[in-house]
């Protein structure tokens, strides 16, 4: 597993779901189903302690301290 401490605070949906233990397809499915248009007009998901955003068409995921 990437220790995902030393990457940028925004990662890949599949690095993502491998640090938190999930499928990239169950964790693509949270997001798109708490996902939002925001205010400034990107699709955002907060859920479980994480902030995604859609860049096009891909997820990129800010995980909280406590994921960390």
């Amino acid at each position: 597993m990437n220790d995902i401490r030393k990457l940028s605070c925004w990662v890949s949906l599949p690095t993502a779901a491998e640090h938190l233990g999930e499928s990239q397809t169950g964790l693509r499915k949270k997001l798109d189903r708490a996902s939002k248009l925001g205010e400034d007009g990107v699709v955002e998901a907060h859920l479980e302690g994480l902030r995604a955003r859609k860049f096009g068409k891909l997820w990129k995921i800010r995980l909280d301290r406590g994921w960390l």
